[in-house]
């Protein structure tokens, strides 16, 4: 199967911005924030620029110096300055040691032709990186699980957010940040889907402390997460197939979004030695963009598409994208894509909210 022009991959500009509406299509009744009718912070005005808002996150961290965190905010154009008409809210999290705004700029999420319903939110990570990597502290110094939380309590407080459908994207380390919440019912269980290119997962012998392995899985019983995951065949950075060089090693592509679909009682999950669960034993795959994308999708309790995966072949660390980045951002990925990754990513939110009776079924063939 190939995309033509007016496929998802390849929108003409109408068709692009329609199914890019992100997180427009759902039309299960809103459940309005605590904020909503509230004074809008000082600076924070619709369709103008970005703002920094600071935040108290005592139980992040033992440290009173790191208990002080930042997000960067951008309000679509069409937010109410009433505060009083409830919207969608995307949390999307950076790579390691790159900021909040080089991620806003190359996601496009606070874009109106990306995103022109949802509040956009970049949370900070302590010295640009979050929890997940070999590098950072462990989670009783740093703990960017809390620290998610916080940021949802502070948003919910201050603005009208329909906290029925809240999402979670990221890339590389920030993509692992997604991965840590799909693996927590509590924290992760407040957002209707989650998100990650180029993810890190890494196994327990790379951390100081079981994350991704025998710590994921935490509160999940009866509670359905979405994940969508991109990721290119040839990364450098994060190996597709965990075998990394230098070390330390990574989980295996398929193993971890395996688990994810075990999680969320997913069908065709095959267990492996130890209870991990291996292959890409998916219910659904499929062949796109001439051979360059192969789609990966599992089937949970008659929904479809619960679990995607997109397998990119010859792109590397990076997020794909029409739009020429330039330096090492363009070097690390091999070059632009012929498909936005933040549109396919909008597009695949919109299916989802925390009621589930409104997560519909869908199939991916309406798109093609």
């Amino acid at each position: 199967m190939s995309l033509q022009t007016g496929s998802l991959f390849s929108y003409p500009q109408a068709a692009y911005t329609t199914a890019a509406n992100l997180l427009a299509s759902i039309h299960a009744p809103a459940s309005p924030s605590s904020g909503c009718g509230s004074k809008l912070p000082s600076g924070l005005v619709p369709g103008a620029a970005s703002i920094n808002i600071t935040i108290d996150s005592p139980l992040s961290s033992p440290n009173a110096t790191l208990q002080k965190r930042q997000y960067r905010i951008h309000l679509p154009a069409n937010y109410a300055t009433l505060n009083d008409v409830a919207h969608p809210l995307l949390l999307t999290f950076n790579g390691q040691y790159q900021s909040t705004r080089s991620i806003e700029n190359y996601t496009q999420f606070s874009l109106p032709s990306i995103n022109p319903n949802a509040i956009a939110v970049y949370p900070e990570g302590i010295d640009n990186q979050f929890l997940g990597d070999p590098s950072t502290p462990n989670s009783s110094y740093i703990n960017d699980v809390q620290f998610v939380s916080d940021v949802l309590d502070d948003l919910e407080s201050k603005l009208c957010i329909d906290t029925n459908r809240i999402y979670g994207a990221g890339f590389s380390n920030g993509g692992g940040l997604t991965g840590l919440l799909a693996c927590n019912g509590t924290v992760g269980g407040r957002f209707a889907a989650l998100a990650g290119v180029g993810a890190a997962y890494y196994p327990d012998e790379s951390l100081t402390e079981p994350l991704f392995g025998a710590g994921c899985g935490k509160d999940r019983e009866n509670v359905t997460i979405p994940y969508l995951e991109i990721h290119g065949d040839v990364d450098k950075i994060v190996a597709y197939d965990g075998h990394n060089s230098p070390l330390p090693n990574f989980f295996p592509i398929p193993e971890f979004l395996a688990r994810i679909a075990e999680l969320n009682g997913c069908e065709g999950v095959v267990e492996g030695v130890g209870g991990l669960m291996i292959g890409m034993e998916s219910n659904q795959t499929q062949i796109l963009n001439g051979g360059n994308v192969t789609r990966y999708a599992w089937t949970c309790d008659d929904l479809e598409d619960v679990v995607v995966h997109y397998k990119v072949k010859g792109l590397g660390h990076g997020w794909p994208s029409t739009t020429y980045f330039g330096g090492i951002l363009d070097e690390y990925r091999n070059g632009p894509t012929t498909w936005n990754a933040s549109a396919v990513i909008g597009d695949w939110f919109g299916r989802w909210s925390l009621m589930s009776s409104w997560k519909r079924k869908h199939s991916y063939s309406d798109y093609m």
